[in-house]
Parts: structure tokens; C-alpha cells; sequence
């Protein structure tokens, strides 16, 4: 079984420098070559010392738990649910949206539901970067509210959809102006 290569150390942008200067000089293909048929070919080597390249410790297993997105041991897939704070503007220059929340109290907040495979952090970035966003999370979304949707994740993908609906029809229950797809 192949092991990965490591660079370490204090002079790792003077060692990808240098990786670079080799690569020109000797040719990538020979080098990626030695590389990818034996990983620890410059282990033991002046270069290989001089870069730092070790071989990393053997594994004694994942003790973290799957990433939210990601297969568990069984095979089930996992989402999370997120919920973003709009800014109130929302409300005033959004006609669907004030239709969407016919009992909407005014002290409460506007907010979009949203689910995904990545981390709520992550895909509210994305959000507001305009990657894959949704129009009023990306113009009007402020921030992350974790307690409204902590307590739920991770959610099974096959119930996804119903625990998306489900946690904007509460919200929207207690008052809040709830957009969800």
C-alpha cells in the first residue's frame, strides 16, 4: 500500500521553490514518475533530507465520526438544515416573499431555510459569494442562526426535504418570515 509524501518544516515556501526548480531542471516526468511508483523514493536521499519528505506515521483508524455529507458506515447519507437572519429589508422590497408569509408578526425576524451536504458555515459563504445562492440569502442574508437548527443535524438525506418544509412551517408558526424552496 502506497504512503503519502509530507513536506514540513519552517522553509516550506523555500522548499516548493526549489520542488520547482528540480521539476524544471531534472523533467516531471521522471520525478512524478518515482514519485507516484514508490512514495518514499527520496526518503533517505540528500534531496529527500534536505526537503524534509518523511513518510507519515500508519493510521490506527478514523476515530473522528463522518463529515455531514458524507456516507457512514451503513451507507446513509447525511444532510444538514441552516437557517440565515435576512435583514428586514426583505420584507419591504420583496412582494413573493410578503405573500409567502401571510402571518408574519413584526417583531420577529425574516429568514431563509436552507439544507445541505457541506457545513452550514461553508454553504453560507457560498451564499453570499452567489455560488449556486439563492437570490434573497445572497442580497439580504446577514448571518447564521444555530440555534433554530442545531438541535436537528445531521438529518438522514431520504428525509431531507420533509425536515427542510417542517422547520419552515414551525418557524413560520411562531411568527418568523420564513423563504424556502
Amino acid at each position: 500500500m502506497a504512503r503519502s509524501i509530507h513536506l514540513h518544516g519552517p522553509r516550506r515556501g523555500r522548499k516548493a521553490c526549489i520542488i520547482r526548480r528540480i521539476l524544471t531542471a531534472v523533467g516531471a516526468a521522471v520525478i512524478g514518475a518515482a514519485i507516484a511508483t514508490e512514495p518514499g523514493v527520496l526518503k533517505g536521499t540528500i534531496v529527500g533530507r534536505w526537503l524534509g519528505i518523511t513518510e507519515p506515521e500508519p493510521s490506527l483508524g478514523n476515530a473522528d465520526p463522518p463529515a455531514s455529507g458524507s456516507r457512514t458506515r451503513a451507507g446513509n447519507r447525511t444532510v444538514n438544515l441552516y437557517v440565515i437572519l435576512l435583514r428586514d429589508e426583505v420584507w419591504r422590497r420583496d412582494r413573493k416573499f410578503r405573500e409567502m408569509n401571510p402571518h408574519y408578526r413584526a417583531k420577529k425576524q425574516c429568514v431563509y431555510v436552507g439544507q445541505t451536504s457541506l457545513d452550514p458555515e461553508k454553504r453560507f459563504k457560498q451564499h453570499k459569494n452567489g455560488y449556486k445562492a439563492s437570490r434573497r440569502a445572497r442580497k439580504y442574508g446577514v448571518r447564521l442562526l444555530p440555534h433554530l437548527y442545531e438541535h436537528l443535524n445531521p438529518v438522514p438525506a431520504a428525509e431531507r426535504l420533509e425536515q427542510e418544509e417542517r422547520l419552515g412551517r414551525d418557524l413560520q408558526k411562531r411568527g418568523y418570515a420564513v423563504w424556502s424552496k
